[in-house]
């Protein structure tokens, strides 16, 4: 996985290089920011559920690769959160995960007015690959120790994110979802309890191409 996410972030950096140095103005850099809202799916023993959404964040820098007039490839670097709260009676328990995320989205969009000016991103698409950087669980006043160092969970992740997005000049606003294809759980768990967690979260995203 970690070269998988070496590789993820080489090809798009090669890609964004080869584009820019083609002679023709196809790429746009862009800076990324806004609010998450994290949640896990968890399903074991034939019992599944979601825990309650957190208010988390990302923030990242995304060129946007123009391949024509409807299409663009646009790969980013992440940081961003990730987890969840999970309540069962008096017991809480909030998970705060930070991920290095590289999602390579390819987009289709319809550009409107001779300048193109406005644009509409009807569809954004494509896999995400990550490395979880550090994480703890807050279970009333007590913190855990990292989840990732103490092999809890995954370091390294995947999964596929989808969704939408208007240009305005230069001003970018957007709205995606992430939807988590690989079990957040380490083998350290997973070898004694028969679970499975998968990590969801919806992005509101504001930014700034230049």
């Amino acid at each position: 996985m970690k070269k998988m996410l070496f590789a993820a972030a080489l090809a798009a950096s090669t890609f964004c290089a080869s584009a820019q140095n083609s002679g023709e103005s196809r790429v746009k850099h862009g800076v990324r920011a806004g609010l998450n809202f994290d949640a896990l799916g968890i399903a074991t023993a034939g019992v599944s559920a979601v825990t309650e959404s957190k208010v988390g964040f990302h923030l990242g820098y995304s060129p946007d690769i123009s391949l024509g007039r409807y299409f663009a490839f646009q790969p980013a670097v992440v940081f961003t959160t990730r987890g969840g709260v999970a309540k069962e009676g008096a017991y809480e328990e909030k998970d705060n995960l930070y991920f290095l995320e590289v999602p390579l989205v390819f987009s289709l969009r319809v550009p409107f007015g001779d300048d193109g000016w406005f644009k509409w991103n009807i569809l954004q698409f494509g896999p995400s690959i990550g490395v979880g950087l550090f994480g703890h669980a807050k279970i009333g006043d007590e913190k855990s120790k990292d989840l990732f160092s103490e092999e809890m969970l995954t370091r390294f992740n995947w999964g596929l994110t989808f969704g939408s997005a208007f240009e305005f000049g230069d001003f970018y606003v957007g709205g995606r979802y992430y939807l988590g294809l690989s079990n957040a759980y380490s083998s350290k768990i997973t070898d004694n309890i028969d679970i499975v967690g998968i990590y969801g979260s919806f992005l509101l995203t504001l930014g700034w191409n230049f």
